[in-house]
């Protein structure tokens, strides 16, 4: 026992010869190593205010054009569109998105002549998450899904929702199907879904992933604790842990290390 005590106190001894910046190097090292960690691990954090960053605009804006092109596709095909002569055509595109309970919010602008004064008609759409890809195939496009779209009435004011349903009804109602859906290519679903899954929480799911996962771990290691991203699984929870167990190590090396110059005697 006396041996192994002063085996202990050599190795102390000899860790407190180097150099303290050492020490804070590999301290600051780690916390990046984890941090590339955390950005692998899909569906193992939660960080419900991640699409409201700023890194998150990139990608409401690519769902914007992903979006807002498979709608436009999908209402060039329908009989109204295809009805109306070139000088009275309407012209449609997504002005805007948004979270919605469970899905997104689309926001169709019908851009067609209006009266003076007359603001263009803004349209609603919901498209849901859950239950949103339909299990119908086309023979011509096997190689899409379908996403739902539904009217948000709840978001046109009283006096608008029969004259917006109308166009709503008439512009999705394809020569292909009935249904009021939206061909999706199987490339754009998993993006969409991936988009999906970051407005549910997933920090690791929208741009910016790296340095979001990467300030998480000097968070950790650092010990302070904001709560805004959290890990979710065991396996999450058990790499937090471990990196604050060598942060927590490597300053006490450090400060071992910053004690015994501090001893020495001056020359």
């Amino acid at each position: 026992m006396h041996s192994f005590i002063k085996y202990l106190e050599s190795m102390q001894a000899g860790l407190a010869k180097v150099p303290p910046i050492v020490y804070f190097f590999m301290y600051w090292m780690t916390a990046g190593l984890f941090g590339i960690c955390y950005t692998f691990m899909e569906e193992r954090f939660r960080e419900p205010e991640a699409y409201r960053e700023q890194e998150a605009f990139h990608d409401f804006n690519g769902m914007k054009h992903l979006i807002g092109t498979a709608v436009i596709d999908a209402i060039k095909s329908s009989a109204i569109y295809a009805d109306e002569n070139s000088t009275t055509k309407r012209k449609y595109f997504v002005s805007d998105i948004e979270p919605s309970d469970g899905g997104l919010r689309l926001w169709l602008l019908d851009a067609r002549a209006h009266p003076i004064g007359t603001p263009p008609l803004d349209i609603p759409l919901l498209m849901p998450r859950k239950g949103a890809v339909s299990t119908t195939r086309i023979s011509s496009v096997e190689s899409k899904d379908y996403r739902i779209v539904r009217l948000d009435e709840a978001r046109i004011s009283p006096e608008s929702v029969e004259k917006v349903r109308a166009i709503f009804d008439g512009i999705f109602t394809s020569k292909i199907t009935m249904d009021q859906v939206i061909p999706i290519t199987d490339d754009d679903e998993l993006k969409i879904e991936a988009f999906f899954d970051g407005l549910a929480g997933d920090p690791v799911k929208l741009s910016g992933s790296l340095w979001r996962m990467e300030y998480f771990g000097r968070i950790v290691i650092t010990t302070v604790g904001f709560g805004d991203i959290v890990p979710i699984s065991r396996a999450a929870r058990g790499l937090v842990v471990l990196e604050a167990f060598f942060g927590l190590s490597f300053i006490g090396l450090m400060l071992n290390a910053l004690a015994y110059r501090a001893s020495q005697p001056r020359p």
